[in-house]
């Protein structure tokens, strides 16, 4: 018997989610375990009109270290940090017995600054409550790519864009 939500007023609307409350943020000495829901895209990001934009990473995770599962995030990472995810990534799922399965990241920061943060990360295969949790949560999820995003699958350019007020800072 389904469950009765006639008590649910249809002109109520989830309150949306802050622009912070979006983006999984890390301090030094921080550590999360998640689930990558969704496909990776990339950008381009200059610090401020001097610097020279760096390509950033971004995409939709779920946490699986939290006692009450929550909404997806968005994780934005450098370069580097992507390679090393990727890198961790390949490495369980080229285990036997992992057709069918999911991984799950440990994502570890340490550092606080511009030049000495660091980000560690290790894979391992995900609980299957946790998947059904992220695959949930997934398809409950109101978050949208920005417009300056750019899908890691489609054919564009991996090189910066040539004039500054192209780049977003």
């Amino acid at each position: 018997m389904p469950f009765d939500h006639s008590w649910v007023n249809e002109d109520y609307a989830d309150p949306a989610p802050s622009a912070a409350g979006q983006f999984l943020k890390l301090k030094d000495g921080d550590s999360v375990d998640l689930i990558i829901v969704g496909a990776p895209y990339h950008f381009w990001k200059a610090w401020d009109e001097t610097s020279k934009p760096k390509q950033r990473f971004v995409v939709e995770v779920f946490r699986t270290d939290t006692e009450e599962p929550g909404p997806t995030q968005w994780m934005e990472v450098s370069g580097p940090t992507w390679g090393d995810i990727l890198s961790a990534l390949r490495t369980v799922m080229k285990k036997k017995k992992s057709r069918g399965r999911t991984a799950e990241l440990t994502l570890s920061r340490t550092g606080s600054g511009a030049t000495d943060t660091r980000y560690k990360a290790n894979a391992m295969f995900a609980d299957p409550e946790d998947v059904v949790a992220a695959e949930e949560a997934e398809e409950a999820s109101t978050l949208e790519p920005k417009e300056e995003w750019i899908p890691c699958s489609s054919n564009a350019s991996g090189k910066p864009p040539s004039a500054s007020e192209d780049i977003p800072f």
